[in-house]
């Protein structure tokens, strides 16, 4: 393939990337809108409380967990607060992601 006039492909190259820079923002942008409608609330956990239950209670009240399992919720609940294992202490802090 031989360019014939380069001035008119480097228009159309720096014309691809600009929209394919658009693009990206766009839709970075509208992840980013629906992530801040995502709260972080502080429970502290009691004694006997497992992840099972909380994330039970969580099911049952809290819209960000209405559609997720049991399961999906306790791996999630380690993720946001950095667990290896499930194991609680009393008086542990947890953060909980609810939808404002």
């Amino acid at each position: 393939m031989r360019i014939k006039n380069l001035k008119r492909f480097i228009t159309f190259i720096v014309s691809m990337f600009i929209i394919a820079l658009s693009i990206c923002l766009f839709i970075s942008n509208r992840s980013l809108s629906h992530s801040d409608s995502i709260k972080r609330k502080t429970i502290y956990t009691s004694y006997g409380d497992t992840l099972w239950s909380i994330a039970q209670s969580e099911q049952a009240n809290n819209e960000y967990y209405k559609s997720k399992s049991i399961r999906e919720i306790i791996e999630d609940i380690k993720n946001v607060n950095n667990m290896k294992t499930s194991n609680l202490s009393s008086s542990q802090e947890l953060l909980i992601p609810y939808i404002n």
